[in-house]
């Protein structure tokens, strides 16, 4: 079971360990819906469950689901000493042979700052976090140079708007502080957004002031 008093490192074998049974979970449940548009011929569908590990976690699993394919997320609530946060799962060449699972961790800032720069007018986080995961299940990575202690400054491009945080490369989990709306993002931010779903180069300048509280 997650804890508060756990290091990164701990969160994220925590976490990847428990994703073999959530997987499986998931795996069934999605054959049932499958079953289930085809019965109503429903052209989509989606829908979110909760399931709760051997180990204590209660995972939420979203699923999108289209005629003939499907695209399903993975999060689960905790707590740290700024308030509730949400842990999900990063997939790199996601179904190949070099597949990679690396874990995010959105903050209490940055579901606050999805909510106001949403101008979702939410009262509880819950609500938000629900609103964010059911809209954002696409996302595109950008990020630094590795920097002498093993991070690198991450960009999340999702539909909604940016994530900005850090990556710690040996823990293999990715810490997002705060996020900024499509509406209020800057040229350059645009730009970097341009690029990084066009797979094309671009240059991030990290000032020390960035280093402060990475983690």
């Amino acid at each position: 079971m997650l804890v508060s008093t756990m290091t990164p490192q701990e969160i994220s074998n925590e976490l990847l360990t428990d994703l073999l049974t959530v997987e499986r979970k998931a795996k069934v449940h999605r054959n049932l819906l499958f079953k289930q548009m085809l019965r109503k011929r429903l052209d989509r569908e989606m829908c979110t469950i909760s399931y709760k590990t051997p180990k204590n976690n209660e995972w939420n699993i979203i699923f999108q689901l289209y005629t003939g394919h499907s695209r399903t997320a993975y999060y689960v609530k905790s707590r740290d000493s700024n308030g509730t946060i949400v842990y999900s799962v990063q997939f790199f060449n996601h179904g190949d042979e070099h597949e990679e699972r690396c874990i995010i961790k959105y903050t209490t800032h940055f579901l606050q700052r999805y909510n106001e720069r949403m101008e979702l007018g939410f009262g509880e986080l819950s609500k938000v976090i629900k609103y964010f995961f059911r809209n954002n299940l696409e996302m595109e990575m950008g990020q630094s140079q590795q920097l002498d202690d093993g991070t690198r400054c991450t960009q999340f491009i999702f539909p909604d708007g940016i994530g900005l945080g850090w990556r710690d490369e040996s823990a293999r989990i990715t810490c997002l502080k705060t996020f900024v709306a499509n509406s209020t993002l800057t040229k350059t931010q645009q730009n970097m957004a341009h690029c990084i779903k066009n797979d094309l180069g671009f240059t991030t300048t990290i000032q020390p002031y960035h280093l402060v509280n990475k983690f």
